[in-house]
This record gives C-alpha cells, sequence and structure tokens, in this order.
C-alpha cells in the first residue's frame, strides 16, 4: 500500500521518438492508498511510464510500464 503522505512522480516519454507528452497531470493521494493522475499520449507508437514513490525524503520503489497504442 502507498502511504497518502507519499510522492509519485510519473515520467511519461516516447523513447522512439525523443519525445514525452504534454498536459499530464502527476498522480495525488485519492485516499485509502490509491493515487489517480492522467497522461496524454499524443499519437501511436510505442509510450513508457515511470513512476518513483517518494516518503519521507527517502525513494520506496519504481517501476517503469512500456505498451503499444
Amino acid at each position: 500500500m502507498v502511504h497518502a503522505d507519499a510522492t509519485l512522480t510519473a515520467e511519461v516519454s516516447m523513447p522512439s521518438m525523443g519525445h514525452g507528452s504534454p498536459g499530464n497531470v502527476p498522480p495525488t493521494s485519492r485516499g485509502g492508498g490509491f493515487y489517480a493522475g492522467q497522461i496524454n499520449q499524443t499519437m501511436l507508437g510505442d509510450w513508457r511510464l515511470h513512476v518513483t514513490i517518494v516518503r519521507g525524503g527517502k525513494a520506496l520503489g519504481a517501476v517503469t510500464f512500456d505498451w503499444t497504442l
């Protein structure tokens, strides 16, 4: 479970094109260990999302998701 006082950063990129996506909304706590944000995928292709969780100034973990749109 991710605590409500943690900070999640979400980095969205399209590695094959060398850019990210504009207008993303960073994840924020929704309570109960759930976080929500928004990413905008501006074109078809391979995308990557890298999420880092920080609490009390310490990185608790990170995960990367790859998908094709």
